[in-house]
């Protein structure tokens, strides 16, 4: 996994958000309550860990910044 981004201070994670960034799986909040978290493979290139689908909406919201 070491083609991925460092992962952010522990303390912006929950434990299983925590868990599944460390697995290089995408954690982005999934709109259905079934579906915690995403899941999908983290792209490389994301600083939050987030599959590229995730990564690209979070760059386009300004709440994340780019």
């Amino acid at each position: 996994m070491s083609d991925l981004q460092p992962l952010l201070a522990r303390e912006n994670y929950l434990d299983e958000e925590w868990l599944m960034a460390a697995q290089g799986r995408c954690i982005r909040a999934w709109p259905v309550e079934s579906e915690p978290y995403c899941g999908d493979p983290s792209d490389p290139a994301s600083h939050y860990r987030f599959c590229t689908p995730h990564d690209a909406e979070a760059r386009d919201n300004p709440a994340y910044g780019r």
